[in-house]
């Protein structure tokens, strides 16, 4: 979910407004950090319980997955999980921003008709 505020909030304030342009390069930053993230928490589960260096457990998941040393479903239930939290974060917080964009520049008199 952090992931994801962070992401859009950022490109927002450092490209100044987020276009569909600024929604695909986050998402796409999103989807590549959560796998990043879930692999190097892996990798240090594997350097704790089986002893590898740290370049070598990162290497090594996908290997150790495929033979059964990680357990597969927890693998993919746990990156499936990942993506799901990220996605919880990220569509609220586009909805958000573009609610925002479309907000802006519209006047709205601060006292209603009186009648």
């Amino acid at each position: 979910i952090v992931m994801a505020v962070c992401t859009l909030k950022g490109y927002e304030l450092l490209g100044g407004r987020l276009t569909k342009k600024g929604i695909v390069i986050s998402s796409i930053v999103m989807v590549v950090m959560t796998y990043i993230a879930d692999r190097l928490d892996w990798a240090i589960v594997v350097m704790r319980d089986l002893g590898y260096s740290f370049g070598s457990a990162f290497s090594a998941v996908h290997r150790l997955v495929d033979r059964g040393i990680i357990d597969a479903a927890s693998y993919w239930g746990n990156l499936a999980m990942l993506y799901l939290f990220t996605a919880l974060g990220a569509v609220p917080t586009v909805l958000g921003i573009l609610r925002g964009e479309k907000a802006r520049g519209v006047i709205r008199p601060l006292n209603g008709p009186r009648a």
